[in-house]
């Protein structure tokens, strides 16, 4: 059970008006973490506050959190209660990470999260309101979220928006079109309209920008001047990144077509008749993907924080157990301690304290190994169209029953036997070769050395020399510019290696049909594992692998889902 408990209020629904009162001083939002440090016992006590909401993790309060929050912010608690929000202890991790990614901000995948949440730990610091849990786990939320800013595009624009644009205002092609803001998505709509018939105009605050950031056949105008356009355009179509509104009721006058595009509302309420992005009815398929990877990586972190923290509430019992132990211990030795006649109670003592700290160390040594335990995937998922090497059949992955038409769902899979991250089995270029369904279970289990062969070239002997010798597997990290040489194969399957893992998606050189590794490693019966991926993550570790086939009879090869289970 994760000691924390979070509450918060959002307010980035209200008006601008209001969401003034939540603009706080950072010593006002200091003393708020005094007061309800003081006021709920809590161990530790940390205030987050964005631009959508304040927030309050509170470690191990003796008393309901809600209230006090509301109160050290002089926000009426019977004014603001029906606004604020509790997180489940099941969900409180997920929802920590998420936000932290900014998959819960309203400018979805924002990056300006982080280093609020670092300011928000540094407050709670310099206040005394920090604890080694709460820093713990502030520091596992902020390295993932940093990971996921850079490995995935969480604000990738979705085109579908832009067609679903076009579909809305389709019959006003003569009218031109006034885009107000220039982020991705006003770019990407602006270019779409452009290329079906339609005049745009585009605004843009910083004009020595628009040159690249305007797209060809767009008209910029500066911001400043977006009202003085609404008598020319009809459509006028908001999508900025700020948080006041771009345009009020008092600014539009006469008939518009109004579309409001912004993740946080761009258009004033009070203007009625104004399209938002859920009147598009449009699916957001690019962002989604990038979503469900970061989930995968934040998934994975919760398990470990999880883990940890269940090894910190052991320490007590473990301690409570090295004592038992080593009185125990002591109770067993009493007659050889007698020999020692006077000095026997001295001896006593230095072999109970001796025998407490082994004990102590055993025990924590085996739970902390538990407790950092960490599982990470090495497989790229088979997903529709993906195109795997050259003349390989496409995937194509497509519903066959439907929770619509059926009442159950039910996936239709054309794919490859060396699709996606695979396994190559010995029949695969051995015309007597095993295949894997012949393959002893066993085999798909090892320990792996994880190598950095990215600088690019020939990996030779010298590279793999250090592999240590209980490894019976070992995987490349290439990026697909290092390639095995024969002798380093012969080497290392005379070492023993069983399993060879590559990130790229074949182990040859590209265009040498002979194939020389798939025959030189295939024919002493190893396997080779290819398409890995995240190995980046693991580099120099040894891991215990775990790489599953899919069982079918002859089995030249199969998609296979790899992990690698190692201590974090």
């Amino acid at each position: 059970m994760i000691p924390l408990t979070i509450v918060g209020l959002r307010f980035d629904h209200l008006g601008p008006d209001v969401q003034e009162q939540f603009s706080f001083e950072e010593s006002r939002l200091r003393e708020a973490c005094v007061k309800i440090k003081k006021q709920t016992q809590g161990k530790s006590v940390l205030l987050l506050a964005t631009c959508d909401r304040i927030e309050l993790w509170c470690e191990q309060p003796k008393s309901e959190t809600i209230e006090p929050l509301l109160c050290s912010l002089s926000l009426p608690p019977l004014a603001w209660m029906h606004e604020t929000y509790s997180i489940s202890t099941d969900a409180l991790l997920m929802h920590c990470f998420s936000l932290a990614c900014g998959l819960e901000s309203p400018l979805f995948g924002e990056d300006q999260i982080i280093s609020q949440l670092q300011q928000a730990y540094e407050r709670s610091l310099s206040a005394g309101c920090a604890s080694s849990l709460l820093s713990y786990v502030v520091r596992e939320v902020v390295t993932v979220a940093k990971q996921v800013q850079t490995r995935f595009d969480l604000q990738v624009v979705d085109q579908s928006i832009a067609e679903g644009v076009l579909s809305l205002i389709a019959g006003h092609e003569s009218q031109p079109v006034l885009i107000i803001g220039s982020s991705a998505l006003a770019r990407s709509v602006a270019s779409h309209l452009v290329q079906h018939g339609f005049v745009v105009y585009m605004t843009i605050r910083d004009e020595q920008k628009a040159d690249y950031i305007v797209p060809p056949k767009v008209v910029a105008v500066p911001y400043e001047q977006r009202f003085s356009y609404l008598s020319l355009c009809h459509v006028v179509i908001s999508a900025t990144k700020g948080m006041e509104y771009t345009l009020t009721k008092d600014q539009v006058a006469g008939a518009h077509l109004l579309i409001d595009l912004a993740p946080v509302r761009d258009i004033d309420p009070l203007i009625e008749g104004v399209f938002c992005m859920e009147d598009l009815a449009v699916e957001l398929p690019e962002r989604e993907r990038e979503k469900q990877k970061a989930l995968h990586l934040i998934e994975a972190a919760c398990e470990k924080v999880e883990q940890y923290i269940l090894y910190r509430s052991t320490v007590g019992e473990l301690q409570s157990l090295a004592v038992d132990a080593a009185n125990d211990l002591v109770y067993r030795l009493q007659a050889p301690l007698k020999k020692f006649g006077e000095g026997s109670g001295d001896f006593a003592r230095i072999v109970h304290e001796t025998a407490r700290k082994a004990f102590s160390h055993s025990l924590y040594a085996q739970k902390k190994s538990q407790a950092k335990r960490c599982h990470l995937d090495l497989s790229k998922p088979l997903e529709n169209g993906q195109i795997g090497y050259d003349g390989d059949p496409t995937v194509v992955i497509s519903p066959f029953h439907t929770m619509e038409k059926e009442g159950w769902r039910l996936t239709h899979l054309q794919f490859g036997s060396h699709s996606a991250t695979h396994m190559d089995s010995p029949a695969h270029v051995l015309p007597n070769g095993m295949y894997l369904d012949e393959i002893p279970v066993s085999r798909f289990f090892a320990t792996a050395c994880v190598l950095d062969c990215s600088m690019g070239g020939d990996i030779t002997i010298e590279m793999v020399s250090s592999v240590e010798p209980d490894c019976d597997a070992i995987l490349f990290y290439t990026r697909g510019n290092a390639y095995l040489t024969g002798g380093t194969t012969t080497y290392l399957l005379e070492r023993g290696i069983r399993m060879f893992g590559f990130d790229a998606a074949n182990c040859d050189r590209p265009g040498d049909l002979s194939l020389p590794i798939h025959h030189a490693i295939l024919g002493r019966n190893a396997l080779i594992l290819e398409n890995l991926a995240n190995l980046e993550q693991i580099l120099h570790k040894t891991v215990q692998l775990t790489a599953l086939p899919l069982s079918f009879v002859h089995a030249d090869g199969s998609p296979a889902r790899v992990v690698a289970t190692y201590e974090g």
